[in-house]
């Protein structure tokens, strides 16, 4: 990885159209060069995560669930205080709101976002609506009732007022 973050790594590899998820940039912070070795055992890992992805379907190798089993399973669990491939200062808590859903899952979830809203709007032009027939109707019998006192205390009133 060398001097860069994970946050400039990351926006790299955006820039790349590449996935950004916890196992995609492992594999990119430890690519190495033809003949290049490394003492950690990325290479072993590497080589086992390419195998693994290898038996999975298509479809399976983007599942963020699968991907992020396979990290976990490799590359090891977070550990207390700090969460791997994301930089300084993430906790292992915040890392993972919503990377874990599938783009299924994330557009059932956003479905039911939508739908609720349209519901509460429903709702809200409902409780609108009626406040508007409630207020025009206390106005006219205020409206009703001062015309009255007006008449009882003799002051005309044309018929032809708006009111």
């Amino acid at each position: 990885m060398g001097k860069r973050s994970y946050a400039e790594i990351k926006e790299e590899m955006k820039a790349k159209n590449l996935p950004t998820d916890n196992l995609s940039v492992y594999i990119y912070t430890r690519k190495m060069d033809e003949g290049a070795s490394h003492n950690d055992g990325s290479a072993e890992k590497h080589e086992m995560i390419k195998r693994r992805l290898e038996d999975l379907s298509p479809e399976e190798r983007n599942d963020m669930e699968i991907r992020d089993q396979i990290f976990t399973e490799l590359v090891g669990e977070d550990g207390h205080g700090w969460a791997l491939c994301m930089g300084v200062g993430i906790a292992p808590r915040s890392k993972r709101s919503k990377t874990s859903l599938s783009s299924s899952q994330h557009n059932e979830e956003i479905a039911q976002v939508r739908q609720e809203a349209a519901e509460r709007e429903i709702r809200h032009q409902k409780e609108l609506a009626t406040m508007y027939t409630e207020m025009n109707e206390k106005l006219n019998k205020n409206t009703e009732f001062f015309i009255n006192i007006m008449r009882g205390a003799g002051i005309s009133i044309p018929d032809n007022t708006p009111w």
